[in-house]
């Protein structure tokens, strides 16, 4: 299920995109809004793979990759690094925002 999330309060917390995803028969929830890496797996796995040309919050640039595999969910979250000798994709773990307490 992919949404932006502004209209599911994504600032706010990740349960409306849960329950959305719910009710449409989803499983994974891909959105963005923030501009920023997160996951969160429960019954509804939830991602955003922040944004490689506008993070916000201190956050790398960033993208991520999900690979499915029958009913597991491999994600690996890359930051964009540029420098003189060329544009490296370095995995990370994404802290928690802080935006949802």
């Amino acid at each position: 299920y992919i949404v932006h999330g502004h209209e599911q309060g994504a600032y706010y917390g990740t349960g409306a995109l849960a329950e959305e995803a719910k009710t449409a028969g989803a499983d994974i929830v891909l959105y963005g809004h923030t501009h920023i890496a997160d996951e969160t797996r429960s019954d509804v796995y939830i991602v955003n793979p922040g944004s490689p040309t506008h993070p916000r919050a201190g956050t790398p640039p960033s993208f991520a990759v999900l690979e499915l595999e029958g009913p597991n969910v491999n994600t690996v979250f890359y930051r964009i690094e540029a420098t003189l000798q060329g544009i490296r994709f370095i995995p990370f773990i994404p802290k928690k925002a802080g935006l949802w307490k």
